[in-house]
């Protein structure tokens, strides 16, 4: 029953930080959200590296990314009509997706690694 509960909290933390990551915000509200977050990151990175401390961590750095993705994917792309701009902006775009997605599977690798094994002899 615990398992569930925590599944729960999880999907429900992950649906609350999506739709604060896709709120639209003021470049004020931004600056300061940005700020606090990279604040309790400066704050956590003296905190023990395992556990809460680090996923904590790691969920707000995820966090200011997603900002910077929905903000890249909503505001920033050249009309779909100027064919130069576009293609060249699209490629720029398509880049830093994959450098996000990069991001999001060492960030996956990194919130919970497999323990070494020994070596069998």
């Amino acid at each position: 029953m615990a398992w569930r509960f925590r599944a729960f909290i999880l999907v429900l933390a992950v649906m609350m930080a999506a739709l604060l990551a896709t709120m639209p915000i003021g470049i004020d509200a931004q600056l300061i959200l940005a700020l606090s977050c990279i604040a309790l990151m400066l704050a956590l990175w003296w905190a023990p590296r395992e556990g809460l401390p680090k996923h904590i961590f790691l969920a707000l750095g995820t966090f200011v990314v997603l900002r910077y993705v929905y903000w890249r994917t909503t505001t920033t792309l050249p009309p779909f009509g100027a064919t130069f701009d576009f293609g060249f902006g699209l490629m720029l775009y398509l880049a830093e997706m994959y450098c996000v997605l990069v991001l999001a599977l060492s960030l996956f690798i990194t919130a919970d690694p497999v323990p070494p094994r020994s070596a069998l002899r």
